[in-house]
């Protein structure tokens, strides 16, 4: 197999909006590092790959169908063979204007400049591809912990450790004929929120890939969230949740790169088959009622009345992509609860599941969890402006979707 890679800064111009915090309105005036996109180009036989992971919020969809038409028709790769996804970093910039303000005021210039970077880390990759093996590793975490929990009979955002997550790391290191390691890709499932600091940054994940390219020179590291729609930074006093400084979430990005450059040298066989393959399905999301007299402010009622109606109906967009024998990714456009990715994992255990990614419609809670309430079940619908409350008969119907896509795939591989 070859591979290409390329890392481009995207950090915005200061003073600049930040995405993800309701609370923080004020323009972020500093910075702690640079943002960047990292581009994995994959080739083998007649299939290319190309994986654009961003120090970005999320990508939005409009924008994601536009930079596939104009870079499949201008570097002759199929459409579904480019994948867009986000480390999902509340400290950066909002690239879509579907949602309420509160999430992040939107900057078409920015994201003009995002475009031309997009499309120039495709040629840049098609310029230095070389031959490459995969090796595909695992570790764990201790950084995140679920957070609903059921007081007095409501959900609300606060530890629950009776709920076990989902703490593996996977660490995929690309590495050439000369030993040199070109590419590493880490998934993990946290939410990036250790701070809500008005200062841009790359949260842990950037942390966390700073400090592992700085110690191996040339070697591109990115980041690829998991489904962690419920699961954020164990940062708690008296069992409540608190919002970390600069040096917490330093800390935390540090603690998980030596957590995978310990695991990068442990003995590791090459993956053996590697066979490119690739399928897709969209899934209209399916809506019951709007919850009464929801506890939210008039304004952003007012202003999700007025949003949720000029968008057709959102669409999940899953992506199943199979690369070897023990690695393969099922993208979704959505901050998935982690219900689905265990669900998934334990249906197909060479599977990482990666949220944030090819566009954004919000959060998709499981069955249970909407039957509960809470915030990403239903408070959310109103920054996200959707239609309504997502059916509970969606988990079901989501299963059965990306099942398929996986048995798509084998096929297409026999």
């Amino acid at each position: 197999m070859l591979l290409g890679r390329y890392k481009t800064v995207i950090t915005p111009s200061l003073p600049c909006a930040l995405a993800g915090f309701a609370h923080r309105t004020e323009e972020a005036t500093e910075k702690y590092g640079e943002l960047f996109l990292r581009t994995t180009m994959l080739k083998s036989g007649d299939a290319t790959l190309c994986f654009f992971a961003a120090d970005l919020i999320w990508w939005d969809d409009e924008l994601v169908n536009k930079l596939r038409k104009q870079i499949s028709r201008r570097e002759n790769i199929p459409e579904s063979h480019l994948h867009f996804t986000a480390t999902h970093t509340h400290s950066g910039p909002q690239v879509s204007d579907r949602f309420s303000e509160r999430l992040g005021r939107y900057d078409e210039a920015y994201v003009q400049q995002l475009i031309e970077k997009v499309c120039e880390s495709v040629k840049q990759c098609k310029a230095n591809l070389e031959p490459v093996q995969i090796f595909v590793r695992k570790t764990n975490m201790d950084l995140g912990i679920y957070r609903r929990k059921l007081i007095n009979g409501q959900v609300e955002m606060a530890p629950d450790p009776a709920v076990e997550v989902d703490d593996e790391v996977t660490v995929v290191s690309f590495i050439n004929e000369n030993n040199r390691e070109l590419a590493t890709w880490i998934h993990y499932a946290c939410h990036p929120t250790t701070t809500d600091a008005n200062i841009v940054s790359g949260e842990f994940p950037g942390v966390c890939t700073a400090e592992l390219e700085s110690e191996d020179e040339g070697c591109v590291v990115s980041f690829f969230q998991g489904f962690s729609g419920d699961v954020r930074p164990k940062l708690i006093s008296n069992n409540a949740f608190y919002r970390g400084s600069l040096d917490e979430m330093i800390a935390a990005g540090k603690a998980l790169a030596h957590r995978i450059a310990d695991v990068k040298k442990q003995p590791c066989s090459p993956e053996k088959k590697v066979q490119l393959c690739v399928a897709e399905a969209l899934l209209p999301l399916e809506y019951t009622n709007i919850p009464n007299e929801p506890d939210i402010p008039l304004s952003l009622y007012e202003e999700w009345k007025q949003k949720k109606e000029q968008h057709d109906v959102e669409q999940l967009r899953f992506s199943y992509i199979r690369i070897s024998e023990n690695l393969a990714l099922l993208l979704a456009n959505a901050e998935m609860t982690q219900g689905y990715g265990k669900f998934l994992k334990s249906r197909d255990r060479r599977l990482l599941p990666v949220g944030y990614s090819n566009g954004m419609v919000g959060y998709i809670a499981t069955k249970e969890q909407l039957e509960q309430g809470g915030y990403e079940a239903e408070t959310f619908i109103y920054y996200f402006s959707l239609k309504g409350k997502l059916d509970a008969s969606m988990e079901e119907k989501i299963q059965k979707v990306c099942l398929t896509l996986k048995e798509d795939c084998n096929v297409q591989a026999d």
